[in-house]
């Protein structure tokens, strides 16, 4: 009987091993599913990741050109600037150099009323001289 019992023994083993194969199968699909899973989801994420490489690169290219804007039109500003502040200069070169003429003027315009006056006076005396002349040559002739 001991081997009967043996082979009940032995047969109660296989059923365990059975089980426990039976089982690490059941597990062995579970990991299955759950790589596949996992796999999907590294998918999508690597998807994603991709995406996002993707607008940040274009991102960081419209940034880059956005600063290239800016460093023109800074430039331009300050080319403009200085553009003004040459003007300015201009400007007020320009007004001392118009003052120094229109004093210029003023003194001319003032010696050419000086010089009218004389020659007005002077104009004056020679007609008065010239009618002193008439009068002794012509005395009655004017009346």
């Amino acid at each position: 009987m001991g081997s009967l019992e043996e082979v009940i023994n032995i047969k109660d083993e296989i059923l365990k091993l059975e089980s426990a194969v039976l089982k690490l199968m059941d597990e062995l699909v579970e990991c299955k599913r759950s790589k596949e899973t996992a796999e999907a989801d590294l998918k999508k994420v690597q998807e994603n990741l991709t995406k996002t490489l993707t607008e940040y690169n274009a991102a960081t290219a419209r940034t880059d050109y956005l600063n290239k804007q800016i460093c023109d039109l800074t430039s331009q500003v300050q080319g403009h600037e200085q553009e003004r502040t040459q003007l300015v200069l201009n400007r007020d070169d320009l007004k001392r150099h118009l003052k120094g003429k229109t004093e210029a003027a003023e003194s001319i315009k003032m010696e050419m009323e000086m010089r009218i006056k004389h020659f007005e006076n002077y104009e004056t005396e020679l007609l008065e001289k010239l009618y002193a002349v008439k009068m002794e040559k012509w005395p009655r002739k004017m009346s």
